[in-house]
């Protein structure tokens, strides 16, 4: 899990300028590889039925000021939201969430995306988890 924490704080530090897709493109439903390496420079969307580490399941415009404010917000409005696409609770469910959010930079190039994803601790996924259940 640590990893995993590790692993969506260097991906928020992803622009579209390092090439690759960047997280301002992602869409719910879209699956991704956790890249190889230390030095995150781009990432590949896979299809769900694929094996993939991470997928998102909702996009939202932030109107929050500041990390803290954003962190908040997508706290509150990922958890919320994963009931409507896994069909469970996330309390009650297997798999854990976090969120990509726009840089400074990207910030100041009007980028108010953010992008709830959820991914299981444990392995890697083969199917999506819409409509999941658990």
């Amino acid at each position: 899990m640590k990893n995993r924490m590790i692993l969506v704080a260097a991906m928020l530090l992803i622009t579209a300028a390092c090439g690759g897709n960047s997280t301002g493109t992602l869409a719910v439903g879209d699956c991704l590889l956790e890249p190889d390496g230390e030095e995150i420079t781009s990432f590949t969307t896979t299809d769900c039925t694929e094996p993939h580490d991470l997928e998102v399941y909702a996009v939202f415009e932030s109107g929050a000021l500041g990390y803290e404010a954003i962190e908040a917000e997508a706290s509150t409005r990922c958890i919320n939201s994963f009931a409507t696409y896994v069909g469970v609770d996330y309390f009650d469910s297997e798999l854990q969430y976090d969120w990509f959010q726009p840089t400074t930079e990207t910030w100041d190039d009007g980028d108010r995306a953010v992008q709830c994803i959820l991914y299981d601790a444990a392995q890697q996924r083969s199917e999506s988890a819409e409509g999941l259940g658990r």
